[in-house]
């Protein structure tokens, strides 16, 4: 079974990745902007753009406290 895959429907998805989203957007306080999360039946993608790396990590560590759905790419993009 893929880790996404346990759950009965889009909608419980949806609603999971956007209180994991709401929850990493109030940790970064403003770091990341554009924050966003994509999930597929394989795992999360992260998106948005930063500053520094060290915002770009600390937006992959909280994801990663916050669910065992594993993360695919980390595509935010430093600039």
């Amino acid at each position: 079974m893929t880790p996404v895959a346990h759950y009965n429907d889009m909608r419980t998805i949806a609603h999971e990745v956007a209180a994991i989203e709401a929850i990493v957007v109030q940790r970064l306080a403003g770091r990341v902007r554009n924050f966003r999360l994509v999930a597929d039946a394989d795992g999360l993608v992260l998106l948005g753009e930063s500053c520094t790396f060290h915002a770009k990590q600390l937006a992959q560590r909280f994801v990663m406290d916050l669910t065992p759905v594993p993360i695919l790419a980390n595509q935010i993009v430093v600039a």
